[in-house]
């Protein structure tokens, strides 16, 4: 122990016993030089060793190893020392002499019971005798290893975990027992000493790989440089874990060091990059922190950045704009302030794709049958266009999902990214979006609608709020929503695409029923006055044409054996504004029938009830975009309509800038069509009120009686099992008071009571039934049309006393209920067919026999071509009125009778 010392300076990395250091010296462009260096003269207990991979080798702990290292440790962990070597062991291992702050380490160990006194052969030196007595006052005083109690002093230590998921969720106290590299830790779990690998989540740093033999190769640049980092700071530490997940046998978790969060200063200085896959273990606010501190290194190009590009576009980056149309579940059209459009796609989400298995589905319970189609385009009866926004599971749902609440709604658009096109793509700019403080691809994403894009972690382009998405598309996928239900569970749209005229005629008894207001969703604008519409309550997709007006029609391209055409003069702004009214809104129609291509034609109203509805034709009408057709005349705001046009032109504004208003020439009458007669037998199954009925063409009662026999025999012999679900405009087979099943239409349902309104679609009568009796009717019966028809009869105008109207109603019903007629179509508006009924044996026309019984008056309709048949029912009504038969026994009550009350007098009253 003698000979002068020679000391060095260093700083303690680790403290692997309580005799025992690693001690390094001062960073150079690099990780240190380290030495191992015991405590000379001295002895402490061996820490326990855990087992190799084939579960051998393991040792426990000595008796009060674990105190003894911390006695040590607390001492000089981190801390800067003083040291010298004074003799070396036969492998090389060196023993010597630590200074802290000019205190000697191994004195201070041996008085706390630390470590024992080595027997040596020159135990007679003045540092000998000194640390041979210190030994003996810990050994009196029973500190440390001298301590007789030695039931705690023996670790029990954990060091295979079988349940790791059990220890997920919580937060440990923790001490760092190695730095296997920079984001890869090994710690006990305090105080049950469970031996844990914890991978920090979110993070990466630079990895190794290691040999057998326990050499590393493939080591990625700053891979020590990290690992350095991080066991300068946390190795031999006590730090908070938060174990937040398990991948393949390795914790996901947080480590908090009173310091900070150390994932967080690996990013800021570039030895960490964030992984998406495993930061969605982590709380919002470490995403948010993460990614700032990633970004930082990122601009500063530091260490592992040093090779980086932003890649954000350039341009303004935030600005509002007004979104006008969905194109699908994961891109719109917006309009920016300025009045142009751009297409917008959200960053890093992906709507809904096509699935085999669902397009076999399709296929197997027939929605999908393209066999039809071709077959009918061979015969030229049209093309039938299939949507794959409906043949798509959940893609028709994601698109609704952005269509109501986002058409013609302001939005805040912020560019991600902008993707490169190529020769089969066009150029997307990607951005994220949102509506207040909604964002929209989130919103998307949470409901199963849509899944995010996963990323390459190199990968910069994607939404600046990509942890959310992460985060929300987690949520969804484990809750199975949407997307992630089995495909079996998507829904199915049976949707019939009306392109032609045969397909036309089929549906338009269905769809009108009733001259109410049908809700219907635009779908695309061809032109000013000609849009396609899906009416939801009858999964229809048709084409719509506005009535009354003559809008400018667009130009077309050449294509298909059609020559390319010009738009005419306001053409454009036609399309234009109808787009901005209607295009992907809610719209109301009432549809008045089709025209000879197949199309509907109507009315149509766009708005909601909040901000009002706008009638499309008169609001076209009035921007001078459109001109009032005669047909407009049938129109209830037929004079709205005439006078609106009246304004335009006068104004000579848009389509009128030219107009020359043309000089009144008297018209030359021209001979007026005459009345024609073709009677076709019919037999009366429902009135609905005086003029109003509702029959059974014979030819087809004779076709039908049999089909319906087979329906109630087959019902009779096998009554239905419940289970049906009653859905509106659906048909199904319901049984009447009289006992016998029938076809019936469901026309509203009333969940409140848990009933139906019905129309038996055979026989034109109603009724309200509990949905329980209603009854699944199978396709061969559902298949044929309505057996009834609905008329009104021509030149008869109801009694407008309530007491006179039901007499009449009473009387028309006594009189013509399941009776055999004559029909002949006199005249035809509004889509109604107005009718005269005559007796096939006594040749009474029912008009005119009501009429006669003072139960009806003549409307005096239908025009030049039947004045005569109006004279006969005026004289019948004036032999009715001189006889008071009826409503006429006070005399004739009318207006026009009555000067006393302000109606005009005769010339002869007036003498």
């Amino acid at each position: 122990m003698s000979g002068e010392k020679v000391y060095l300076q260093g700083i303690v990395k680790s403290v692997l016993s309580g005799d025992t250091v690693v001690i390094r010296g001062q960073p150079n462009q690099g990780p240190p030089p380290e030495r191992l260096l015991s405590l000379a003269y001295i002895a402490a207990p061996k820490p326990g060793r855990r087992p190799n991979a084939k579960g051998e080798d393991q040792r426990e702990d000595e008796p009060f190893a674990w105190q003894s290292r911390e006695i040590l440790r607390r001492l000089v962990i981190g801390r800067p020392v003083k040291f010298c070597v004074i003799y070396s062991g036969g492998s090389g291992h060196d023993f010597g002499q630590i200074l802290v702050n000019g205190q000697d380490l191994t004195t201070e160990i041996v008085s706390k019971g630390g470590a024992k006194v080595r027997d040596v052969q020159d135990n007679s030196s003045d540092e000998h005798k000194a640390l041979a007595a210190l030994e003996q006052t810990a050994q009196f005083n029973e500190v440390g290893v001298w301590n007789k109690n030695v039931s705690h002093a023996v670790r029990k230590v954990q060091w295979n975990v079988s349940d790791m998921r059990s220890l997920v969720g919580k937060e440990y106290d923790g001490f760092v027992e190695q730095v296997r590299d920079g984001s890869t830790l090994r710690m006990f779990l305090l105080p049950s000493f469970t031996y844990v690998t914890v991978s920090l989540a979110g993070i990466k740093c630079p990895q190794t790989s290691y040999n057998k033999d326990g050499s590393s190769t493939n080591t990625e640049e700053y891979f020590e440089e990290a690992k350095y980092f991080t066991e300068v700071r946390l190795l031999n530490r006590s730090v908070k874990v938060i174990l937040q997940g398990v991948a393949n046998q390795t914790f996901l978790g947080t480590v908090l060091h009173p310091a900070g969060n150390i994932s967080e200063c690996l990013l800021k200085e570039g030895f960490a990059r964030v992984v998406d896959w495993s930061l969605s273990c982590t709380t919002a606010s470490c995403q948010n922190s993460y990614r700032s501190a990633e970004q930082f290194a990122k601009q500063l190009r530091l260490r592992t950045f040093r090779d980086y590009v932003p890649t954000a576009p350039t341009g303004e980056q935030k600005f509002f704009a007004k979104v006008t149309e969905i194109v699908n579940g994961e891109s719109m059209m917006i309009k920016l302030l300025d009045g142009t459009t751009k297409r917008i796609y959200l960053s890093s989400t992906r709507q809904p794709k096509q699935e085999p298995e669902f397009t076999k589905r399709l296929k197997t319970e027939g929605v999908l049958v393209d066999a039809n189609a071709e077959k009918e385009e061979a015969e030229g009866n049209g093309k039938k266009q299939r949507q794959t926004m409906f043949d798509t599971p959940w893609m028709y749902e994601a698109r609704d999902f952005l269509r109501r609440r986002l058409i013609g709604k302001k939005v805040n658009v912020t560019i991600d990214y902008v993707k490169p096109g190529d020769k089969n793509f066009p150029e997307k700019t990607c951005c994220t979006v949102h509506l207040d403080q909604m964002n929209v691809a989130e919103a998307l994403i949470s409901r199963g609608l849509a899944r995010v894009v996963f990323h390459r972690n190199d990968d910069d382009n994607r939404s600046h709020q990509y942890d959310s998405l992460r985060e929300a598309n987690d949520k969804a996928e484990q809750a199975q929503k949407g997307v992630y239900k089995p495909i079996a569970e998507a829904p199915l749209h049976r949707v019939t695409d009306v392109y032609n005229l045969k397909l036309a005629k089929q549906i338009l008894p269905l769809i009108q029923h009733s001259k109410e207001r049908i809700a219907a969703v635009c779908e695309h604008v061809i032109h000013g006055s000609r849009v396609r519409l899906y009416i939801p309550k009858d999964n229809t997709l048709l084409t719509f044409l506005v009535g009354g007006i003559s809008c400018p029609k667009t130009g077309r391209s050449a294509g298909n054996g059609n020559e390319a055409t010009e738009s005419e003069p306001y053409a454009d702004e036609a399309f234009a504004f109808t787009k901005e009214l209607c295009l992907q809104r809610d719209v109301e129609v009432i549809i008045d029938g089709i025209d000879k291509g197949g199309n509907f034609t109507g009315s149509l109203w766009a708005g909601s009830n909040q901000t009002g509805w706008k009638h499309l034709a008169l609001s076209l009408v009035s921007a001078g975009l459109a001109k009032v057709h005669p047909s407009a005349n049938r129109l209830p705001n037929k004079q709205d309509m005439w006078a609106a046009e009246k304004k335009m032109k006068d104004a000579r504004l848009k389509v009128w800038e030219n107009y020359v208003e043309e000089v009144k020439v008297e018209a030359v009458a021209e001979e007026e069509q005459e009345r024609e007669v073709r009677y076709t037998e019919v037999r009366v199954c429902d009135v609905v009120s005086t003029g109003h009925l509702w029959v059974q063409y014979k030819d087809r009662l004779e076709e039908m009686t049999p089909i319906l026999e087979k329906m109630n025999e087959t019902f009779t012999q096998s009554p239905p099992s419940a289970g049906f679900i009653p859905v509106e405009n659906k048909i199904c087979a319901c049984k009447f008071v009289d006992g016998f099943w029938y076809r019936a239409r469901i026309e509203r349902i009333n969940t409140a009571n848990k009933t139906a309104d019905v129309f038996y679609m055979d026989y034109g009568n109603k009724q309200r039934m509990p949905l329980k009796e209603l009854y699944e009717l199978p396709e061969s019966f559902a298949e044929h049309k309505p057996l009834a028809h609905e008329l009104f009869l021509a030149c008869v105008e109801e009694p407008e006393d309530d007491d006179w109207f039901e007499h009449s109603v009473d009387f028309v019903s006594q009189s013509t209920m399941n009776n055999d007629y004559y029909l002949n179509v006199e005249y035809s508006q509004d889509g109604r067919d107005y009718v005269t009924l005559v007796s096939p044996t006594t040749r009474e026309d029912v008009g005119k026999t009501i009429i006669a019984n003072g139960l009806a008056t003549c409307a005096n309709t239908g025009g030049y071509k039947l004045r005569e048949l109006n004279k006969q029912y005026k004289d019948t009504e004036e032999l009715a009125l001189s006889k008071c038969v009826n409503m006429w026994e006070y005399g004739d009550f009318r207006p026009t009778h009555a000067p006393e009350f302000g109606a005009p007098q005769k010339a002869d009253d007036k003498k």
